[in-house]
């Protein structure tokens, strides 16, 4: 398993899905999934601060939590390169921020995102040390 941000592990995952399903399906579902879990605000980057779209709550990076986050590699379409982040506030607020990686990441993203802490389960840490 690959490490990421702070040596937690993460998932490459494919946006193709065999059998003819179209590109971004799998960030699709993945998505639904996690709103059915509890993600259910859209977040994006403004000035410095992560802003909860449907509510208008603002966070600080300090506030703020990366209870998961997966990369999606489009197979045959580079712009289909992306990771989705599961995002936890303080006061409860959950939901999901979707970026791209790579040349195609948002700096304003990148930069703010590297001052949220990442959760770290008892497996992380474990294959964390293998």
């Amino acid at each position: 398993m690959e490490k990421g941000k702070g040596g937690v592990p993460f998932r490459w995952l494919s946006s193709h899905t065999p059998g003819g399903g179209t590109p971004g399906e799998g960030r699709h579902r993945h998505v639904e999934e996690l709103t059915r879990r509890g993600f259910t605000e859209h977040f994006g980057v403004v000035g410095h601060a992560l802003r909860a779209l449907e509510s208008g709550k603002a966070f600080r990076a300090e506030e703020l939590l990366i209870r998961e986050y997966h990369r999606f590699e489009g197979v045959s379409d580079p712009d289909d390169m992306s990771i989705v982040y599961a995002i936890e506030s303080q006061t409860g607020t959950r939901g999901i921020l979707v970026d791209a990686f790579g040349v195609y990441s948002n700096p304003v993203v990148s930069a703010f995102l590297k001052d949220v802490p990442i959760h770290r389960t008892a497996r992380a840490e474990a294959e964390a040390q293998m």
